[in-house]
């Protein structure tokens, strides 16, 4: 599973590893200091051929295909998920605040059959996809 991290330069990219270089500007980025939150994206019929919008802190931290999971990096502290999907622009806002006594955290994200707000659930580590 790959680890997603927002570069300083606003550039989102993936790795495998725990450091990484921006392909974009070369800047070594880390996950020293930071927490990770690891999201499931429930399988659902509705927008399954669409990438589910992530962001933190209203910053865009790419897609997470349907079936799909990733773990963000991101710094220690407090901040607000928040997700879209095509025409499902709303989605329950989650205040998470990252620590070294609480460095990951667990959610599994819902998509709307019929209306309503995509939904942020939290779930523990032994739930969520290792691969």
């Amino acid at each position: 599973m790959n680890f997603r991290y927002r570069c300083e330069c606003g550039n989102v990219f993936d790795s495998e590893e725990t450091k990484a270089v921006c392909p974009a500007c070369q800047k070594e980025n880390t996950a020293e200091n930071c927490g990770i939150v690891q999201l499931y994206r429930l399988g659902n019929y509705v927008g399954m051929l669409v990438g589910l919008g992530l962001y933190v802190d209203g910053q865009p931290f790419g897609h997470i295909k349907n079936k799909g999971s990733i773990k963000l990096v991101v710094p220690y502290g407090e901040h607000q998920l928040h997700a879209t999907l095509s025409t499902f622009r709303e989605s329950t806002q989650p205040v998470i605040n990252l620590s070294p006594e609480t460095p990951e955290l667990y959610f599994k994200v819902e998509t709307p059959v019929f209306g309503g707000k995509i939904g942020f659930r939290p779930a523990e580590k032994e739930s969520m996809p290792q691969k």
